[in-house]
């Protein structure tokens, strides 16, 4: 009989064996283990059941009819292929037909996790088996998956926090430290000489030879550092590729990759094989934890109450100068500034609420801050459970949207003063009047519409929106009973987040009518609650 295991999805991935598309899931088991699940599945998307006789004549397609609709009730065939790179091909094909073309956009893993309901952690049932590897210690071969309710911790996790120090032109490597949250240490010193509390090296190439072993020996699910890849893993990259050693630090001898990117919206990203590369600055920022500046000097005075011991202008010199004439100050500072990271992630608390995150929307660890992504993991596995399919992002619309109410202030200093505030305004009015993609659509040929102040109409039906919302306020208010601080802070980023998700032309059920009928109903509660305070005699300053 299978066994069935609990774990943690760290990296979903997919590749292509002998023609088909295969998913790979790495994570850690409850247990501790490490773990790899392997699972075929084809990538498909929907058209209108009455256009399959005129799809292009291609090999390796299926058609297979349903028992969903399209929003108008239309009966809708899905579309099945081997390969999801030819997704796209085939569907520019269709829609240059004039046919539309259902989920044809969604991401192939995020297709494969919102199809089995998995986000972020997972039961696994199947025969475990020992890995045939090095780099993880189970293996899964097509196993039933379900959506666990384990909810894990960053301690649960095997975290290394990775942090280089270089020469003043970064030219040279001086050394490499990895701190990890199980008390592993390891630092990788460049030096003539053998130093005490360090692995000594003669050259470029056997430092990350060395920094390459220690990373696969504690088989980390997060590698983290503070700027880690835009500096360190840019650094260290380029000294892989100089002396030709692979850079291959993942749970598969695939080559990890950097994507560099100096855009201000855009974050820099790379992609390690089963593991999770997070950059501690991005880890803070988006789970909006406020700093006057995001140096590590600055969150370790701020979480940790210290400062680096070296920092300021000059520092790189006197690092150098340390380097040179007192190695065992230096080691310790560059050790100290990998444990920093770790330190400042626990006392934060970001890194929980990213792991939370994780396991309320299904999304990677990096990817938890991907709102419009986060509301379709959850938003389509309850519009399918509800017998339908959702549109393709349309991104040649869009008008601007009504903004929130501003009432103007009345200086002064007053006495008997009582604040007032909604809780969860938004999210409210959307439970409240039914707000939601699959409501508005039926809103013009409903009976007895809910009717906005702006004119959009919202049937009467059970709702999906409404009813996540329902969840997350009951797990919300759970949490504030219950002080667990970290939970009502990632379900309250998520809730917070979806009035800006359905006010976005790049939301696949953008519409200017829903997003203002939402913004339409609060002016409208704002004014009435100002109008009833005035009549029974108080003065609304704000």
């Amino acid at each position: 009989m299978a066994d069935t295991h609990t774990g943690f999805i760290t990296h979903p991935v997919y590749d292509i064996e002998d023609g088909q598309a295969v998913v790979y899931l790495y994570g850690r088991l409850k247990t501790g283990e490490s773990f790899k699940i392997r699972q075929p599945y084809r990538p498909y998307f929907f058209v209108h059941t009455d256009a399959v006789d005129d799809l292009p004549s291609l090999n390796d397609v299926d058609t297979e009819e349903t028992d969903l609709t399209d929003f108008d009730e239309q009966p809708v065939s899905r579309v099945v292929l081997d390969i999801p790179k030819t997704v796209p091909t085939l569907r520019d094909s269709i829609l240059e037909n004039n046919h539309p073309v259902f989920e044809a956009d969604i991401p192939f893993t995020s297709r494969f996790l919102i199809d089995h309901e998995v986000k972020g952690t997972v039961e696994i049932t199947g025969e475990k088996e020992r890995a045939n590897s090095q780099r993880y210690d189970s293996f899964f071969d097509e196993p039933s998956l379900e959506n666990a309710s384990w909810r894990p911790r960053a301690s649960d996790l095997t975290i290394a926090s990775i942090d280089i120090e270089t020469d003043p032109a970064h030219d040279d490597v001086l050394s490499v430290a990895v701190a990890t949250n199980k008390g592993d240490e390891t630092t990788i010193l460049r030096y003539d000489n053998d130093v005490d509390g360090a692995t000594t090296v003669q050259d470029d190439e056997a430092l990350v030879k060395e920094f390459r072993d220690v990373i696969l020996e504690y088989d980390p699910d997060i590698l983290t550092g503070w700027n880690v890849i835009d500096f360190d893993f840019d650094i260290l990259e380029d000294v892989f590729n100089e002396h030709d050693v692979a850079f291959d630090l993942g749970r598969d001898s695939s080559e990890s990759s950097l994507t560099v990117r100096s855009a201000y919206m855009r974050d820099s990203s790379m992609d390690v094989r089963g593991r999770m590369v997070l950059d501690g600055i991005h880890v803070l920022r988006n789970n909006f934890v406020s700093l006057d500046d995001y140096k590590l000097d600055t969150a370790a005075a701020e979480f940790v109450g210290e400062q680096k011991a070296f920092s300021g202008s000059g520092k790189e010199d006197a690092i150098l100068d340390a380097y040179n004439d007192d190695p065992d100050t230096f080691l310790s500072y560059n050790r100290r500034d990998a444990t920093l990271v770790l330190d400042i992630f626990d006392e934060s608390n970001a890194l929980n609420v990213s792991i939370l995150r994780s396991c309320l929307t299904g999304m990677p660890l990096d990817r938890v801050s991907s709102t419009i992504a986060s509301f379709d993991s959850l938003y389509l596995a309850e519009l399918r459970n509800a017998g339908y399919v959702a549109p393709i992002t349309d991104y040649g619309r869009g008008e601007r949207t009504t903004g929130g109410h501003v009432m103007e202030s009345t200086p002064g200093i007053y006495d008997n003063v009582v604040v007032c505030d909604f809780k969860s305004l938004y999210p409210s009015i959307m439970r409240t009047f039914n707000i939601d993609p699959l409501t508005h659509h039926k809103g013009n040929t409903a009976d007895n519409p809910i009717e906005a102040p702006n004119g959009a109409r919202f049937s009467r039906d059970k709702a999906i929106l409404p009813s996540i919302l329902d969840d997350l306020t009951e797990e919300k208010d759970e949490a504030t009973a219950n002080e667990a601080w970290v939970t009502r802070q990632a379900v309250k980023i998520l809730m917070n987040s979806m009035y800006g998700v359905l006010a976005s032309p790049n939301c696949r059920f953008f519409s200017e009518a829903m997003a203002n009928a939402i913004t339409g109903f609060g002016h409208h509660i704002l004014k009435h609650t100002k109008s009833r305070l005035e009549d029974n005699g108080y003065t609304v300053i704000y």
